[in-house]
């Protein structure tokens, strides 16, 4: 595997993990889950975004 697919592996993991935390939070009712799911999910943009502009 080359770094380019190594990069967007991550930003997609990252993105997956926010959205996972975001439903945990959704389900159990808790805020601190909710803000932490965001904050991965923009993480995970973030990453693969810059990585594409990049190229």
């Amino acid at each position: 595997m080359n770094t380019r697919m190594i990069q967007i592996l991550i930003g997609i993991l990252f993105a997956m993990a926010g959205v996972v935390t975001v439903l945990d939070g959704c389900y159990n009712m808790r805020a601190s889950n909710l803000f932490i799911g965001i904050a991965f999910i923009v993480v995970g943009c973030l990453y693969f975004a810059r990585k594409r502009e990049k190229q």
